[in-house]
């Protein structure tokens, strides 16, 4: 009866273990970022292209000047935490012929090869990220 409950309590304990380990590779990805691919710039808007875990993002802001000290200038090839947020409300009701949308004036379009949204990042002001 002990060896069956050393063996059971072994089970238990590696099934805990492993089940941390997954959480833990999970949430390190997810910390590591987005990483900056390029960045266009179309009259008023800042164009971002990112990637993050194999997945392309469009990211828009717009262009203002921060004189904020608690901000970094984001750059090609670093990668950054960013808040995404969508920009299409309700993607499940998209009509199949939507190539992008307006934003501050300029047409910003979808990619339809890799990129099916836009975004827009909540700590992101013009090319400056704020910190939290």
């Amino acid at each position: 009866m002990a060896k069956k409950n050393v063996v059971l309590s072994s089970l238990m304990l590696s099934i805990i273990l492993i089940s941390l380990s997954c959480n833990s590779l999970k949430n390190e990805s997810t910390k590591i970022g987005y990483k900056i691919l390029k960045i266009d710039s179309i009259a008023d808007v800042y164009v971002v292209h990112a990637i993050n875990n194999k997945q392309y993002f469009k990211i828009v802001s717009h262009k203002v000047e921060s004189k904020d000290s608690y901000c970094e200038r984001i750059k090609v090839g670093n990668k950054y935490r960013l808040n995404l947020k969508s920009l299409f409300l309700n993607k499940e009701k998209l009509p199949l012929s939507v190539n992008g949308l307006d934003f501050y004036g300029q047409t910003i379009n979808i990619e339809e090869d890799s990129i099916f949204d836009i975004h827009t990042a909540n700590n992101l002001k013009g090319l400056c990220l704020l910190k939290d």
